[in-house]
This record gives structure tokens, C-alpha cells and sequence, in this order.
């Protein structure tokens, strides 16, 4: 893949993603695994990319062998969940759950965002790629003046892919909104934000203790993940890859 993001300076500069790497079990152990790879990088370093990611779990067996590669823990996605206790809620009306507007979410991802780097620059395209791909359902979704919130609901089970608002209080009702979608638990798999933290933790969600899924980085260049991005990298659960 190659990832449009922002550094610190405020550039826009492309990076090369991993999307998967899959060897027939039939030919594993050939080093085709690491063939692949070096071949990934190799297309990276002829495009002058800076840096080689990819999303992964440290349970998986790959792990270890990213780190055989050079590559480095970047960012942990941390994670929050709620058990929904009471199965008779009604959604509260709020917002417009029909039809996606994804000029207005844009607009308000752009102002909340606009002192991140990372995986910050998107277009009305990104948003109708995530309907397409299913990953998000627009009538689960909400989205007002100030904020909204991108949902994904199973078997009575929300998975919270991005919320963004531009104040407290809004964020609070979205939360609110989201629990209400909601008949056995709520999940929020990347909450990079502190403010967003603090805000589930006030509505009673829990933290998972132990976070496996993280981005992993490979310098192909003399610089350095955190030299280029600094504490400031923005990624939701809508960029995982």
C-alpha cells in the first residue's frame, strides 16, 4: 500500500503499508516469507519512502519475525469495553442516522485533527470506502454539529470505529449514543486520544489490560518513527490494514 500522512512539520509524506503476507503452508519454511518482504521493501526504498508499516498482534507468530526484519513497536492501540447491562434502553434522536454526510464528518475531522500527524489525511472518498468495505454501518452511525460517531454492530455487540467530537460534552453524548446501540457490549479498539480516554472511563467503561494489537515501523530511510511523527501520530480503528 502506499499511506498518505503527515509529519510533524506539517508535510504530506507516503509511506509503504503491509497489507497481509500469507505462505502456503505447503511452502513454509522455504523463505518465502522473507523474501516477500525484503521485496516489499525494496519497491519502498525505490519510491524514497521513509518508513515500512503494518498492523499486527504480538499473539501471532509474525511478530516475532517483523522484529527479525527491523521493525519496531510504533504505537499500541489501546482499548476500552463496556458490558451493557440494561436490554431495554431506547436510542435517544440525535442527529442524522440516515444517509452519511461525509462533507460535514470531514469538516469536523479536519478541525479536531489538524494538530496530528499520521494517518490524518482523508477525503470524502476514505468515508465511502468504509461503507463499501462494510466497515461501518451508516444506520448505526450519528453524526452532528459537533462530532460523530462511525458504529459497527453484531449480534447486539457495537464496535465504536472512530469517534470524533469537538468538545467534552459532545463527546459524552456520543458515547452515550453509542451505548444505546448497543444490548451486550460496546468496544472501542484504538483510543489514542487521553481526553478520549478519560471520557469512557467516565462513563463506565473498562481498559483491556493487556493491548496485542499495535503498528509496527521499519525505517527504510536515517530517520527515525519519532523524529518524523512525535507523540502527536493519530490512528482510529477506520485505519487498520
Amino acid at each position: 500500500m502506499d499511506i498518505m500522512t503527515r509529519t510533524l512539520q506539517g508535510s504530506e509524506e507516503k509511506v509503504g503499508g503491509i497489507w497481509g503476507v500469507v505462505t502456503h503452508p505447503a511452502h513454509a519454511r522455504k523463505g518465502i516469507f522473507r523474501t516477500l518482504m525484503h521485496k516489499s521493501h525494496e519497491y519502498f526504498a525505490d519510491k524514497s519512502y521513509k518508513f515500512s508499516i503494518l498492523n499486527t498482534s504480538k499473539s501471532l507468530i509474525a511478530y516475532a519475525l517483523y522484529q527479525k526484519l527491523g521493525y519496531r513497536d510504533a504505537i499500541i492501540y489501546r482499548g476500552v469495553y463496556k458490558v451493557i447491562k440494561d436490554t431495554k434502553k431506547t436510542t435517544e434522536k440525535r442527529g442524522k442516522k440516515t444517509g452519511m454526510d461525509w462533507n460535514k464528518i470531514l469538516e469536523i475531522y479536519n478541525q479536531a485533527t489538524q494538530d496530528k500527524t499520521g494517518f490524518v489525511i482523508r477525503d470524502t472518498q476514505y468515508g465511502k470506502m468504509l461503507e463499501t468495505r462494510k466497515r461501518i454501518q451508516p444506520k448505526k452511525c450519528i453524526v452532528t454539529n459537533k462530532g460523530y460517531a462511525l458504529l459497527k454492530e453484531d449480534s447486539g455487540n457495537v464496535a465504536i470505529q472512530e469517534i470524533i467530537a469537538l468538545t467534552k460534552d459532545e463527546i459524552s453524548k456520543l458515547i452515550t449514543h453509542s451505548e444505546s446501540e448497543a444490548t451486550k457490549t460496546v468496544i472501542a479498539e484504538a483510543v489514542l486520544n487521553n481526553n478520549l480516554q478519560k471520557a469512557y472511563l467516565s462513563s463506565g467503561f473498562m481498559i483491556f489490560q493487556d493491548s496485542y494489537d499495535l503498528l509496527m515501523s521499519k525505517p527504510l530511510a536515517k530517520a527515525s518513527f519519532k523524529e518524523v511523527y512525535g507523540n502527536k501520530f493519530y490512528a482510529a480503528a477506520t485505519d487498520y490494514f
